[in-house]
């Protein structure tokens, strides 16, 4: 038995509009300059890893998309790298870290 599709009429068709071009801070960056995204501990490394992984590349993904979209941004260089670093209270920090390198 199928369901009958019911036909609407006065429905709005939403907006493709962007919430946010970029919620990182590239253009706000000087050459030497980094920032990172700390990714919590999982209980399983594996998990962790992939975690990673992903968010290197979505982050470089961003950064390209910058470059290309931006003015002048084919001459700025960025590093994208995933970093384990002490924190202040010298607990471990899983993250990714993005530096402006030019």
């Amino acid at each position: 038995m199928t369901e009958e599709i019911k036909i609407e009429s006065g429905v709005p068709i939403p907006s493709r509009a962007r919430v946010s071009s970029y919620n990182y801070p590239f253009s706000d960056m000087q050459k030497g300059q980094s920032f990172m995204i700390p990714v919590v501990a999982t209980a399983e490394e594996d998990d962790l890893n992939k975690v990673l992984t992903r968010l290197r590349h979505r982050l470089r993904n961003t950064v390209n998309r910058y470059k290309k979209t931006t003015e002048g941004g084919s001459s700025l260089k960025f590093a994208v790298h995933q970093v384990l670093e002490k924190g202040v209270d010298n607990a471990t920090i899983n993250g990714v870290r993005v530096w402006r390198v030019e």
